[in-house]
Protein backbone atom coordinates (compact mmCIF):
# COMPACT_ATOMS: atom_id res chain seq x y z
CA UNK A 1 0.00 0.00 0.00
CA UNK A 2 1.75 3.69 -0.74
CA UNK A 3 1.90 5.60 1.70
CA UNK A 4 0.97 3.35 4.70
CA UNK A 5 3.59 0.75 6.59
CA UNK A 6 1.73 -2.47 7.47
CA UNK A 7 2.59 -4.28 10.28
CA UNK A 8 1.61 -7.76 10.84
CA UNK A 9 2.74 -8.36 14.43
CA UNK A 10 -0.17 -8.54 17.29
CA UNK A 11 0.67 -6.78 20.71
CA UNK A 12 -2.62 -6.94 22.09
CA UNK A 13 -3.20 -8.07 25.39
CA UNK A 14 -6.82 -7.60 25.83
CA UNK A 15 -9.48 -9.73 23.68
CA UNK A 16 -11.21 -7.35 21.43
CA UNK A 17 -14.81 -8.20 21.07
CA UNK A 18 -16.10 -9.21 17.42
CA UNK A 19 -19.14 -7.09 17.14
CA UNK A 20 -22.36 -8.17 15.36
CA UNK A 21 -22.94 -4.22 14.00
CA UNK A 22 -20.07 -2.45 12.04
CA UNK A 23 -20.78 0.89 13.37
CA UNK A 24 -19.37 3.86 12.07
CA UNK A 25 -16.43 5.61 12.63
CA UNK A 26 -15.71 9.78 11.78
CA UNK A 27 -12.65 11.25 12.11
CA UNK A 28 -13.89 14.58 13.87
CA UNK A 29 -11.15 16.83 12.99
CA UNK A 30 -11.79 16.28 8.78
CA UNK A 31 -15.41 15.28 9.46
CA UNK A 32 -15.32 12.16 7.75
CA UNK A 33 -16.05 8.59 7.40
CA UNK A 34 -12.92 7.05 8.52
CA UNK A 35 -14.17 3.29 8.24
CA UNK A 36 -16.30 1.07 10.18
CA UNK A 37 -15.69 -0.13 13.83
CA UNK A 38 -15.56 -4.12 14.11
CA UNK A 39 -13.88 -5.42 17.03
CA UNK A 40 -13.86 -3.07 20.45
CA UNK A 41 -12.08 -3.07 23.68
CA UNK A 42 -11.68 -0.54 26.51
CA UNK A 43 -7.92 -0.32 25.44
CA UNK A 44 -8.65 -0.50 21.58
CA UNK A 45 -10.13 -0.77 18.65
CA UNK A 46 -10.31 -2.18 14.89
CA UNK A 47 -11.21 -0.18 12.20
CA UNK A 48 -12.35 -1.94 8.97
CA UNK A 49 -11.35 0.87 5.22
CA UNK A 50 -11.26 0.87 1.85
CA UNK A 51 -8.68 3.50 2.19
CA UNK A 52 -5.52 3.25 4.27
CA UNK A 53 -5.53 4.85 7.30
CA UNK A 54 -2.09 6.25 8.16
CA UNK A 55 0.15 4.83 11.69
CA UNK A 56 1.16 6.41 14.54
CA UNK A 57 -1.57 9.54 14.47
CA UNK A 58 -3.72 10.42 17.05
CA UNK A 59 -7.45 10.86 16.22
CA UNK A 60 -10.46 12.20 17.96
CA UNK A 61 -13.32 9.72 16.56
CA UNK A 62 -16.72 9.73 16.59
CA UNK A 63 -18.67 6.40 16.92
CA UNK A 64 -22.23 6.54 15.27
CA UNK A 65 -24.85 4.71 17.13
CA UNK A 66 -27.60 2.54 16.23
CA UNK A 67 -31.16 2.88 17.10
CA UNK A 68 -31.43 -0.89 18.19
CA UNK A 69 -28.97 0.72 21.33
CA UNK A 70 -29.95 1.79 24.38
CA UNK A 71 -27.40 4.71 24.32
CA UNK A 72 -28.40 6.61 21.10
CA UNK A 73 -25.98 9.46 21.51
CA UNK A 74 -22.52 9.52 19.60
CA UNK A 75 -19.64 8.50 21.01
CA UNK A 76 -16.53 10.93 21.02
CA UNK A 77 -12.88 9.20 22.11
CA UNK A 78 -9.23 10.05 21.30
CA UNK A 79 -7.28 6.96 19.92
CA UNK A 80 -4.03 6.66 18.19
CA UNK A 81 -3.74 3.90 14.93
CA UNK A 82 -1.05 1.61 15.72
CA UNK A 83 -1.03 -1.17 13.52
CA UNK A 84 -2.43 -1.76 9.66
CA UNK A 85 -3.37 -5.17 7.85
CA UNK A 86 -4.96 -6.31 5.06
CA UNK A 87 -8.40 -7.69 5.68
CA UNK A 88 -9.34 -11.42 5.09
CA UNK A 89 -11.01 -8.86 2.16
CA UNK A 90 -8.07 -8.08 0.49
CA UNK A 91 -10.18 -4.74 -0.90
CA UNK A 92 -10.07 -3.66 2.79
CA UNK A 93 -8.11 -2.91 4.96
CA UNK A 94 -8.18 -3.58 8.70
CA UNK A 95 -6.65 -0.26 11.56
CA UNK A 96 -5.64 -0.83 15.41
CA UNK A 97 -6.06 1.85 17.36
CA UNK A 98 -5.20 2.20 21.03
CA UNK A 99 -6.94 4.15 23.93
CA UNK A 100 -5.35 5.23 26.37
CA UNK A 101 -7.23 7.97 28.79
CA UNK A 102 -10.38 6.82 29.06
CA UNK A 103 -12.66 8.39 31.66
CA UNK A 104 -14.19 6.22 33.82
CA UNK A 105 -17.98 6.77 31.72
CA UNK A 106 -16.44 6.13 28.72
CA UNK A 107 -15.03 2.85 30.29
CA UNK A 108 -18.77 1.88 31.20
CA UNK A 109 -19.85 3.04 27.60
CA UNK A 110 -17.45 0.84 25.87
CA UNK A 111 -18.26 -2.14 28.17
CA UNK A 112 -22.03 -1.29 27.60
CA UNK A 113 -21.08 -1.61 23.41
CA UNK A 114 -19.41 -4.66 23.99
CA UNK A 115 -22.17 -6.22 26.10
CA UNK A 116 -25.12 -5.67 23.75
CA UNK A 117 -22.70 -5.72 20.52
CA UNK A 118 -20.82 -8.13 20.74
CA UNK A 119 -20.85 -11.45 18.21
CA UNK A 120 -21.03 -14.39 20.88
CA UNK A 121 -19.25 -17.24 18.90
CA UNK A 122 -20.59 -20.24 21.64
CA UNK A 123 -23.86 -19.63 20.57
CA UNK A 124 -23.56 -21.25 16.85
Amino acid sequence: MVGVEMEATDRRRHRRWPLLLYLRVYDLDGDALLGHLVDLHTEGLMLVSCDPIPLDREFRLKLEMPAELSVRKPFRVHAKSVRCNRDVNPDLIDTGFSMSTLSPPQTARIKTLIEELRFDRSLI
